[in-house]
C-alpha cells in the first residue's frame, strides 16, 4: 500500500546516534510482516571486526579454540552484533543470530539479556536497566515507557520496544558498544545452535544406528557447515539422510567406519559456504 515511511534519530547523551526508517519495504504478500512503524538495520558486519576481537569474544563465551574458529567463521556471514529488526514475527530481533523476543517477551533474547546480567551485572546496568529495560525472574521483558514512566511487561513491552525507537536504539547500542552484550550473544548462540551434541538416528538394513554429530564430525570445517545450516534453518536436516545415503554406499556397519567418509558428508550438506574449502578450518581426511 502507499506509505510515508518516517525517519527517526536516536542520540544518546555520550553523542551515540542512531537513525532509522520505518515501513521497511518487503515484497507483496510477505507472509511475516507484522509492524508497518518497524524498523531493520543489518548493523556492523562482523567481518569487519579484526581476528583478536572476535577470538576474545568466543572465548570469554566458552567456546574452546576449535569450537571458536568454526564458529566465527559462520559468524562472519551473519548480521552484526547490533543488528535490528523490529517489523517482522520475531517482533525485537537482535544481534548476530537474531534472537528475539517474541510476542509475549519471553524469546531467546531474554535469554541473552539474562546471560548479561548473571556475568555482567555492572555491564549490564550501564547497557540496559539505566534505560528502562530489565528482564525480570521469569525470563520475561520489563520496559519502562520513556514518555509515562509506566513500567510495562511481556508484550505490552515488546510493542513499547518497536513503537518507541529510544528503546530500540538501547539494544543496538549495547550490540555496538558492549563487549558483554556481544559475549551474551555467542552463549546463547552456542547452547542454542552449536551442533556437536545434537542427536540423529540411521537405519542400515534393520539396524537402528544413535548416536550424536560429534561421533561422526570432527573437523571444525564440518563443525562450521552443521552450524550455518542450524543458524539458518534452525535444524542440521537432512544430515541423518545424507550420512545414512553415505554409509549405504560404502557399505559402513557403524558409525566408527563412517567418520572416514566425512568429507562426503559434509559436501552433500553445503548451505551458504563451501567451509572445505576454507584454510582457516580443520578438514577431514
Amino acid at each position: 500500500s502507499a506509505v510515508v515511511p518516517m525517519q527517526y534519530t536516536v542520540t544518546f547523551d555520550d553523542g551515540d546516534r542512531y537513525v532509522y526508517v520505518d515501513n521497511p519495504n518487503m515484497r507483496p504478500r510477505y507472509a511475516y510482516y507484522r509492524s508497518a512503524n518497524g524498523v531493520m538495520e543489518a548493523g556492523q558486519p562482523l567481518r569487519a571486526m579484526g581476528d583478536a576481537e572476535l577470538d576474545a569474544l568466543f572465548a570469554a563465551a566458552g567456546m574452546s579454540p576449535s569450537e571458536a574458529r568454526a564458529a566465527r567463521a559462520v559468524s562472519k556471514l551473519e548480521g552484526g552484533f547490533d543488528a535490528v529488526n523490529t517489523y517482522d514475527t520475531g517482533w525485537v530481533s537482535i544481534g548476530f543470530i537474531q534472537c528475539i523476543s517474541g510476542e509475549r517477551g519471553d524469546g531467546s533474547l531474554m535469554e541473552v539479556l539474562a546471560s548479561e546480567k548473571a556475568d555482567n551485572p555492572d555491564a549490564y546496568a550501564a547497557d540496559f536497566r539505566r534505560y528502562g529495560i530489565d528482564v525480570n525472574p521469569r525470563g520475561t521483558l520489563v520496559a519502562i515507557d520513556p514518555a509515562t514512566g509506566a513500567e510495562l511487561t511481556g508484550s505490552e513491552a515488546v510493542r513499547k520496544v518497536i513503537d518507541d525507537k529510544r528503546l530500540t536504539a538501547v539494544f543496538q547500542k549495547a550490540g555496538r558498544r558492549s563487549s558483554a552484550f556481544r559475549t551474551a550473544q555467542v552463549k546463547v548462540a552456542r547452547l542454542h545452535y552449536w551442533p556437536a551434541d545434537d542427536r540423529f538416528t540411521v537405519n542400515l538394513g534393520g539396524t537402528r544406528l544413535e548416536g550424536r554429530v560429534g561421533d561422526v564430525i570432527r573437523s571444525e570445517a564440518g563443525m562450521a557447515t552443521l552450524f550455518d545450516r542450524k543458524v539458518n534453518r534452525g535444524t542440521i536436516a537432512p544430515f541423518a539422510e545424507v550420512l545414512e545415503r553415505v554409509m549405504r554406499s560404502h557399505n559402513c556397519q557403524t558409525l566408527d567406519e563412517a567418520r572416514q567418509y566425512e568429507r562426503e558428508v559434509i559436501a552433500q550438506l553445503k548451505f551458504r559456504v563451501d567451509f572445505l574449502q576454507d584454510p582457516t578450518l580443520s578438514q577431514p581426511q
